[in-house]
C-alpha cells in the first residue's frame, strides 16, 4: 500500500527524502546508477536541496555530468549554497562550459573555488591567469605547469622541483646564446658548431623528456 494513501502526502515526503539521501550515501554503486535512472520516477520532487546535492555529487563522481546538472538546476526555495554552486560549476567544467563555471563560482572564496576558475582558465587558454589562482591556492606543482604553458617561466617558484618547472630551466637556456664559434678560426668554428649542436640536441631531449603529451580532462588537469 502507498504510504501517500496510508498516511498522507507529509508522512510520504518526510519518508522520502533520509530514504533518497541514504540512497545517495551508502548504495553501491550499480545499485544507486539504477535507482538514479530508472527507478526515481516521480520521486525526484522530494529531494531537498543537501539531498539533492548528495545525488548530483554521486553522479559527478561516477561520470554523469548531465544527469547531476539537471537535478542542480531544478528551483529550490530559499538560497542557494556555496556547496551546489561549487558542484554545478564542477558539472560545467565536465560539460566543456567554462564560461557557465565562471559564472556560478562568482563571489565565491576558497581553494576549491579557485582551482574550479582555473580549471575554467585553462580550458579557456589562459594558462597565465590559473597559474596566478594555483599559486593562491598552495599548488605549486599545478601553477608551474599553467606558467610552462604561458611561456610565464619566470613565474615558476625558485624552490620547485617538478618536472614542468625543471622543463622550464632548459627552456630558459636555450633561449640564451653561448656559442661564440663566430670569433673562432674556420676549422674551430666548425667544430664549436658541431659541438654546440649536440649539446643543445641534449637539452632539447631533457626538456621533453617526462613531459607527457596527451588530451587531459578538466578534472585530470592539475594532477601529476
Amino acid at each position: 500500500e502507498d504510504l501517500r494513501d496510508h498516511d498522507g502526502e507529509d508522512a510520504r515526503n518526510a519518508v522520502m527524502d533520509p530514504f533518497l539521501a541514504l540512497m545517495a550515501d551508502r548504495a553501491q554503486d550499480i545499485v544507486f546508477l539504477k535507482f538514479a535512472f530508472d527507478g526515481m520516477g516521480d520521486n525526484s520532487e522530494f529531494l531537498s536541496p543537501s539531498t539533492s546535492e548528495l545525488f548530483a555529487k554521486r553522479l559527478l563522481d561516477l561520470g554523469f555530468a548531465e544527469a547531476a546538472m539537471q537535478i542542480l538546476d531544478r528551483r529550490i526555495q530559499g538560497p542557494v549554497s556555496e556547496n551546489r554552486r561549487l558542484l554545478k560549476a564542477r558539472a560545467a567544467m565536465s560539460l566543456a562550459k567554462p564560461h557557465r563555471a565562471m559564472v556560478e563560482l562568482l563571489g565565491l572564496t576558497g581553494s576549491e573555488a579557485d582551482r574550479l576558475r582555473a580549471s575554467a582558465m585553462w580550458m579557456n587558454e589562459d594558462y597565465a591567469a590559473a597559474g596566478e589562482l594555483l599559486l593562491a591556492a598552495n599548488d605549486p606543482s599545478a601553477a608551474a605547469r599553467s606558467f610552462w604553458l604561458s611561456e610565464n617561466f619566470a613565474e615558476i617558484q625558485s624552490g620547485d622541483t617538478g618536472k614542468y618547472a625543471a622543463a622550464a630551466v632548459q627552456a630558459q637556456r636555450l633561449a640564451v646564446p653561448e656559442s661564440t664559434a663566430a670569433e673562432l678560426p674556420p676549422l674551430a668554428r666548425a667544430r664549436a658548431l658541431v659541438e654546440d649542436s649536440s649539446e643543445t640536441r641534449g637539452r632539447v631531449f631533457e626538456l621533453l623528456s617526462g613531459l607527457t603529451v596527451q588530451a587531459e580532462k578538466p578534472e585530470q588537469i592539475f594532477q601529476e
